[in-house]
C-alpha cells in the first residue's frame, strides 16, 4: 500500500505546491461549514420538524469523523484533525439537541 501511495505522490507533484495546500486546507473545513445549517435547525426548529433529523446518520458521521481524526493524528495533519474535531463536536451536539428537544 505504501508503494501505491508513493506512486500517487510522484504522479501528482502539484499536491506539494503552496496553492494546493491552501486549497486542501479550505476544502477540509467545508465539512463543518456544511453541517452548520443542520446544527442551527437542531436548536431552532419546532419539535415536529426534528423528526426529519436522523440521529443514526449523525452518529455514523461522528464515527467516521473520529476515524479520520485518528488518522490525521497518525499523519500529523493538524488541518484535517481540526476539521474532523469540529465536525465531531457538531455531530454530537446535533444528536444531543435532537434527543433533548425531540
Amino acid at each position: 500500500m505504501n508503494n501505491l501511495m508513493l506512486a500517487l505522490k510522484r504522479a501528482c507533484p502539484f499536491i506539494e505546491t503552496k496553492w494546493c495546500q491552501i486549497l486542501i486546507g479550505f476544502v477540509v473545513f467545508l465539512n463543518p461549514i456544511a453541517m452548520l445549517p443542520q446544527l442551527f435547525t437542531a436548536f431552532t426548529a419546532p419539535a415536529e420538524q426534528l423528526a426529519g433529523i436522523a440521529v443514526s446518520t449523525f452518529m455514523l458521521f461522528a464515527a467516521i469523523q473520529t476515524a479520520v481524526a485518528l488518522s490525521a493524528i497518525r499523519a500529523l495533519d493538524w488541518k484535517l484533525f481540526g476539521s474532523m474535531a469540529i465536525s465531531f463536536v457538531q455531530s454530537i451536539t446535533i444528536v444531543v439537541a435532537v434527543l433533548i428537544r425531540g
